[in-house]
């Protein structure tokens, strides 16, 4: 960011019942009403909802989220206090995964799930990486660091989870156990293996089932990441 005083319109500015800069625009007033939108009571409810919305529920507990806003507040704005807040939260360790992986964290928890060697994704090139993580990524609906506006991606699972977006993630699954199978800190791994890894005591009958039948390993290790219960967090 640049700024450049020539193009500011000269002149004292009123916003919210304060006045900032004077005859000469400066950098300073901008920063000086930011701060001030940030203290603001409005400014902490918003961010407080924001934060609950994303690590623990699409519809969280509103005393949660009046935790975090008073936290906010009381420690000028710290977001290590706001977190604090949020963890000691009993509401924050109630309803548990449910929330819908967006599909960057789905990507991310995939390759870890399959404990992939980062520096083989590393020394991708440009074309590979674009093939293997930016395009799928784009048919999720998540296309990297391009979100529709400046409030981010959308939380609620809705936007996620649409035809086109489930289609690209099981298509995703499906072909990256296979791609990245050289790769592998243990290329003898099970799909049950997998399963048991990244569930935990979260397994199901149904996703130990479908990772015990498939017809070749690399697809039971696909069917596991494209499971319902491997998507939620």
């Amino acid at each position: 960011m640049k700024f450049v005083p020539q193009r500011a319109e000269p002149g004292t500015e009123e916003i919210l019942g304060k006045t900032y800069s004077g005859p000469r625009a400066s950098l300073k007033s901008i920063h000086h009403a930011l701060e001030d939108f940030a203290r603001r009571p409005e400014t902490a409810s918003h961010l407080a909802q924001k934060m609950a919305v994303h690590f623990v529920s699409d519809t969280p507990d509103p005393a949660l989220v009046g935790d975090i806003r008073d936290a906010y507040l009381a420690s000028d704005g710290e977001l290590l206090a706001c977190y604090q807040a949020m963890l000691s939260h009993p509401a924050a360790w109630g309803k548990k995964f449910t929330k819908v992986m967006q599909p960057f964290d789905f990507v991310a928890t995939s390759l870890r799930a399959l404990d992939v060697d980062v520096k083989v994704i590393a020394r991708l090139n440009d074309r590979l990486t674009n093939l293997s993580f930016q395009s799928p990524l784009s048919l999720m609906g998540q296309p990297w660091e391009r979100p529709n506006g400046p409030d981010g991606w959308p939380e609620n699972a809705e936007q996620w989870f649409t035809p086109q977006g489930l289609a690209a993630r099981i298509q995703w699954a499906m072909m990256v156990p296979q791609a990245f199978a050289g790769s592998l800190a243990n290329s003898e791994i099970t799909p049950l293996q997998v399963a048991q890894n990244a569930l935990g005591d979260r397994l199901t009958p149904t996703v130990q089932f479908v990772a015990n039948s498939a017809e070749t390993k690399w697809e039971g290790i696909g069917l596991v990441l494209a499971s319902p219960d491997f998507q939620r967090r």
